[in-house]
C-alpha cells in the first residue's frame, strides 16, 4: 500500500452523487463526510522515510477526513518513542518507533495502551479502506447498518488484515460492536 494507492482507494469509495439524492443524504452529511475526501489537498512538504503513513500525512492533508473515530494530524510530530499521527476520539493515534505497530495511547495517560490497532502501516492503511467502506455502506442501507452478523464479519476481516487476533478489538470498538 502506498500513499496515493490509499488515497485513489479512499476517494474511489465515494458514493455516486445519484446514489447520495436517491438516498437523501443531507447537504451536511456530504460536507462532513464526503467532501473533505473528494477535496484532499497535497501539501508541500514530501518526507521519504520509508513509512507510508508519514509520507502519506506529509504529502497530502487528511486533517479533515474520518475513518469513524479516526482522525489524522495535519502534521506529524514525535517523541524519542513515537510517531503521533492523529486521534481516535481525544486519544492520541501513534507508531511506535521500535516495533512499528500502530497504537492508540491514552490521552491524559500517555504510557497507557488503549488498543494496538496493527502489526505496521500498510496494514493499518488496508484494514481502514475496509472500515470506511463499511462505513459508506451503513450510510447508505440501514439494513447493512443494523446487521451485526456483517459488521462482526468486518471487524475480523480488518483484525485479520492488520495482523490478527491482538488487534480485534481496536476494531470491534472502531465499528461498535
Amino acid at each position: 500500500m502506498t500513499a496515493s494507492k490509499f488515497i485513489e482507494e479512499l476517494k474511489s469509495q465515494i458514493p455516486s452523487n445519484d446514489i447520495l439524492v436517491k438516498k437523501k443524504i443531507s447537504a451536511s452529511t456530504v460536507e462532513r463526510s464526503i467532501d473533505p475526501v473528494k477535496n484532499l489537498n497535497t501539501q508541500s512538504g514530501i518526507v521519504l522515510t520509508g513509512n507510508v503513513v508519514i509520507e502519506l500525512l506529509s504529502k497530502y492533508d487528511l486533517s479533515k477526513v474520518e475513518i469513524g473515530m479516526v482522525g489524522f494530524s495535519k502534521a506529524v510530530t514525535e517523541d524519542e518513542s513515537f510517531y503521533y499521527i492523529g486521534s481516535v476520539e481525544v486519544d492520541l493515534l501513534v507508531i511506535n518507533k521500535y516495533s512499528g505497530i500502530i497504537q492508540v495511547l491514552e490521552y491524559d495517560q500517555p504510557k497507557h495502551t488503549l488498543w494496538d490497532c496493527a502489526h505496521n502501516c500498510p496494514a493499518f492503511l488496508e484494514a481502514l479502506l475496509i472500515c470506511k467502506g463499511y462505513f459508506w455502506e451503513c450510510l447508505l442501507d440501514d439494513v447493512v447498518y443494523n446487521d451485526d452478523v456483517r459488521r462482526s464479519a468486518t471487524v475480523e476481516q480488518c483484525a485479520y488484515i492488520a495482523g490478527g487476533e491482538a488487534y480485534y478489538d481496536f476494531y470491534a470498538m472502531l465499528l461498535g460492536l
